[in-house]
């Protein structure tokens, strides 16, 4: 039995998506014990209680969740599921695939590891990019009045145009609706910020802490701060726009500790800054030649401002 503390503990990382939290406590509890808080999730989010055909339901959503918990142990697993946002994802997808009345939608993952990038064409003709450290959720065919997708990372989208059924791309709890466009989505469950940036067309997007619905028109990008749910939105100049797609990286007044976690999953490293200083340094540099890692950090320090020392995979900052 969980106690209610750690419920309402659990469930409050859910909302915040604290990956940290419910890292720890489904660490620190048996697999019976997570069982039943997973239920909770379940119920919670599909409205339905555990048992029939939301039990079988359920089983195949805990399947997924735990994946070869039999081979590698829970705490090897725990990783996946630190995303609240992909676990409630998957839970609406199969209760939804129960419905009366709603046929069975086969739900497809891709998981894009760091050092890569990866893209597919889903079966409406749309055309999705993932960048490193990306995780998409998608159905293998679109058959309601909408097609949904979830991302957690950072996607590209080309959305083939169909204007009787919207797309949608759910990525942190930010929703993102269009009906034929391209736009980018940036939303690691590491980062506070959700970014989405449109290229053409318009989109509308809503958060989860305003019934506000915002709109966007092509250059510009929205940023909702998960941490005290700010939105800014502002224009962004034609070259500055998202292009890691086409193997460019483009750094505009970012600072040298948001550029280290990029280049951690683009080129599969560890940036350690061991100099506090120089973590809020700001750049503008492009790159586009395919430079690696070492070219990057090298050509940001054409002024001498910090020292690099690299061993193997990992590289120090001083």
């Amino acid at each position: 039995m969980v106690e209610r503390k750690i419920r309402e503990e659990f469930a409050r990382a859910l909302e915040e998506r604290d990956g940290d939290v419910i890292n720890r406590i489904l660490s620190s509890i048996d697999e019976e014990s997570a069982d039943e808080l997973l239920k909770d999730v379940w119920n919670t989010s599909t409205g339905k209680e555990y048992g029939g055909n939301a039990g079988s339901a359920f089983d195949e959503f805990k399947e997924r969740i735990y994946g070869k918990r039999r081979n590698s142990g829970l705490s090897r697993t725990i990783a996946w599921i630190s995303s609240a946002a992909a676990v409630i994802a998957i839970a609406l997808c199969l209760f939804l695939a129960l419905k009366p009345n709603h046929s069975v939608t086969r739900w497809a993952e891709m998981t894009t590891g760091y050092g890569k990038m990866d893209s597919l064409v889903l079966q409406d003709g749309t055309k999705i990019w993932t960048n490193a450290g990306t995780t998409l959720i998608y159905p293998e065919k679109f058959d309601g009045k909408e097609r949904h997708v979830y991302v957690s990372g950072e996607a590209f989208f080309s959305v083939a145009k169909d204007p009787k059924h919207p797309f949608i791309v759910t990525a942190e709890g930010v929703n993102v609706r269009v009906l034929g466009t391209k736009f980018n989505v940036k939303a690691y469950n590491d980062e506070s910020d959700v970014v989405t940036t449109l290229v053409t067309g318009s989109i509308q997007l809503t958060t989860p802490v305003s019934d506000s619905i915002y709109k966007l028109q092509p250059n510009k990008t929205l940023v909702f701060d998960r941490e005290n749910g700010s939105v800014e939105c502002y224009l962004n100049k034609e070259y500055n726009l998202p292009m890691w797609y086409c193997d460019e990286l483009n750094f505009n007044n970012i600072t040298l500790d948001e550029i280290s976690r990029e280049l951690e999953r683009r080129f599969k490293v560890k940036i350690v800054l061991r100099n506090p200083k120089c973590a809020s340094l700001r750049f503008y540099a492009s790159f586009v030649n395919g430079e690696n890692v070492d070219d990057i950090l090298s050509s940001l320090n054409v002024k001498n401002e910090f020292r690099i020392v690299r061993k193997d995979d990992v590289i120090d900052i001083y």
